[in-house]
C-alpha cells in the first residue's frame, strides 16, 4: 500500500493508490496517525474512491457494530442503500467499539477533535491492515 507521509496532527481522510491492486482507496486517521477506518474495498477510479469518502460525511451516514471470532468491529454504511464505506480496526469488546464508532463520527460530522488527543486508545487497536473483506460481503 502507498501512503504519502503528510501527518498534520489533525484528523483527516488519507487518500492512496495500493500498489498490488491498481486500486483507489482510503483511511482514516486520528492526530496521531492511528488508523480508525478504512476504505470496505478498493475504487476503480479517484471520482468513486472521492464519492465514497462524501457519502461518509455526511451526516445520515450511520455505523453499525459486527462481532467476528470475539472481536468487535464497525462498519460505517450510506443512509438509503446502507453500502458499506468503511471497516474499522478490532476491538476486544462491543462497548469499545460503540465508543468508538460515536467518536469517529462525531470526529467526521465535527471535525474539532483537540490536538494530540487520540479517540482510541492505542491497546484497544490494531490497524486493520491487511483486511480480508471476503467476511464482509453477502
Amino acid at each position: 500500500m502507498e501512503t504519502k507521509k503528510t501527518s498534520s496532527g489533525k484528523p483527516r481522510f488519507v487518500r492512496y493508490k495500493e500498489d498490488e491492486t491498481g486500486l483507489f482507496s482510503f483511511k482514516y486517521v486520528d492526530q496521531i496517525d492511528n488508523v480508525l477506518l478504512k476504505a470496505d474495498k478498493g475504487y476503480p477510479n479517484v471520482k468513486i474512491r472521492d464519492n465514497g469518502i462524501k457519502k461518509i460525511k455526511t451526516p445520515s451516514s450511520y455505523t453499525k457494530v459486527i462481532e467476528d471470532n470475539g472481536k468487535f468491529y464497525f462498519l460505517v454504511k450510506a443512509a438509503g442503500n446502507h453500502m458499506k464505506l468503511g471497516i474499522s480496526p478490532k476491538f476486544e469488546t462491543k462497548v469499545a467499539a460503540e465508543k468508538a464508532a460515536k467518536a469517529l463520527m462525531e470526529m467526521i460530522h465535527k471535525p474539532t477533535a483537540k490536538k494530540n488527543e487520540s479517540l482510541i486508545e492505542k491497546k484497544s487497536v490494531k490497524d486493520p491492515s491487511p483486511v480480508s473483506y471476503t467476511h464482509l460481503r453477502a
